[in-house]
């Protein structure tokens, strides 16, 4: 419970300036992600307080909805490369050399 205080106080000015309604769980949940990354369990908890519903109704929604992370990201994110070198070398996107790492941890 004290941690959850601690999250609740960190995001209070925040929350504040939205209705203690169901209607502001989403652009709160986005608010959140912004600050966090992803929607922490503690988020959740104090969310779900703030405005009056279950958590499970408050992680539905975050789980739910395609732009918000329930979870974090994991440490090495990649993505293919599209640069038209690498069409031109006839590199597909399923090949692993079109592939280039945008984490932060080995990045190259």
């Amino acid at each position: 419970a004290g941690q959850t205080s601690l999250v609740a106080r960190r995001w209070s000015g925040a929350f504040r300036r939205f209705p203690r309604s169901e209607s502001s769980v989403i652009p709160l949940l986005q608010l959140v992600q912004e600050q966090e990354g992803y929607i922490p369990p503690k988020a959740v908890r104090a969310l779900a307080r703030r405005v009056g519903a279950p958590e499970a109704r408050i992680y539905g929604a975050g789980a739910f909805c395609a732009r918000l992370r329930v979870r974090p990201r994991g440490g090495l994110p990649i993505r293919p490369c599209q640069g038209m070198a690498r069409s031109l070398q006839g590199a597909g996107i399923g090949r692993l050399s079109a592939l280039t790492w945008t984490g932060r941890k080995g990045s190259r």
